[in-house]
This record gives C-alpha cells, structure tokens and sequence, in this order.
C-alpha cells in the first residue's frame, strides 16, 4: 500500500509540474501576442505618420507651386505695365544698366577706333624702341670690335716683339754655347799639350 501511494504522490507532483509549465508556456505566449500587437499597433501609426507627413509636403508642394505660379504672372503683369521701368530696375540691382541700340553701336564703333588706334600706338612705339635698341646695338658692337681690334694688335705686337727677342736671345745663348764649347776644347788642347811635354821632359828615374 504504501508503495503504491508513493507512486500517486509523484504522479501529482509531475503533473503539477507540468501544468504550472504548461500556465507559464500560456502567459509567455500572451505576453508575446501582446508584444507583436503593440508592434503592430506601432507599425500602423507609424504607416499612419508617414501618409501624413507625405500628405503635408504635398500640400506644402502645391502651396509653393502655386504662390510660384502666381508671383510669375504678377510679374509679367508688372512688366507689361511698367515694362521699361521694370527692366531697369531689375539692371540696377544686378549692376547693370540699360542702353538704346544705336547707343550701344556708336559705342561699339567708338571702342573698335580705339582699339585701333592703341594698337597703331603700340605699333609705332615698337618699332621706334626696335630702331633705338638696334642703333645701341650697333654703336656697342662697333666700340666693342674697334677694342677688341686695338687689343689684338696691341697684343699681336708684343707676340712680335717678344718673338724677336726670344730669337735674339737663343742666337745669344747659341753664341755663348759655341764660346764655351770652344773655351773647353782649347782648355782640353792645352792640358793635352801639357801633359805631353811632361812626358817628354821626364828625369832618368822616371824612364
């Protein structure tokens, strides 16, 4: 008996187990049906804000269209009333300002007679400076060839002149050799000589 009551009370423990796992189980899983529909609740109104915010810059769009249609046609209003006044007040503020056709032609024709004419100037102007530079040039290599012409034959004669007294002074080195040259064989005659007559003048004892 006993064992079999045993057997009963761990029956009931297991099953208690079970379903307390089984309570847990459900209220997780309603936990997270609740969850999911919060994200959903979440997702709709954020679908919800984004169809607003598109609806509100559409509107702003065509707001902004709209005020740009009607500041073009005031303005073309404006400029088929004050057409001239319009336009030039439009060039003043850009910094500009406005001319007549034969104005801006006379204007035209002025700007190229005086390109013209600058440029003859400049033409001129060259030309005069090219004809002094080329005179300077010419005066400078004139001088510079007249010195350099007078340093040459400056120079030339002083080869000259020290070519003629090289030429003096080997003849006179030439000269001093053959004196010498002369010197020592009469001094070499006269110790032959000498020696010669030494042998000859010898004593008996010598013989």
């Amino acid at each position: 008996m006993a064992t079999a009551k045993t057997k009963s009370d761990n029956t009931d423990v297991v099953i208690s187990s079970a379903a307390a796992a089984l309570v847990k189980a459900t209220a997780n899983i309603q936990e997270a049906f609740k969850s999911v529909d919060s994200l959903t609740e979440t997702a709709e109104n954020l679908t919800r804000d984004i169809a607003n915010k598109r609806a509100e810059i559409e509107g702003l769009t065509e707001v902004y269209q709209t005020k740009y249609r009607q500041s073009e046609v005031d303005f073309n209003l404006k400029l088929a009333e004050k057409k001239d006044v319009t336009v030039n007040e439009y060039l003043k503020s850009v910094g500009k300002e406005a001319i007549e056709s034969a104005a801006y032609k006379a204007l035209q024709t002025e700007l190229v007679a005086v390109k013209q004419e600058r440029d003859a100037e400049v033409k001129k102007a060259v030309t005069i400076e090219n004809s002094r530079l080329t005179r300077d040039f010419a005066s400078e290599k004139a001088l510079l060839q007249s010195q350099f012409e007078t340093s040459t034959a400056k120079q030339l004669a002083q080869i000259e002149s020290l070519t003629e007294r090289n030429g003096a002074l080997s003849n006179e080195i030439a000269k001093l050799f053959r004196e010498i040259e002369a010197q020592r064989n009469l001094t070499a005659e006269v110790a032959k000589a000498g020696s010669v007559g030494s042998i000859n003048v010898g004593t008996p004892n010598n013989r």
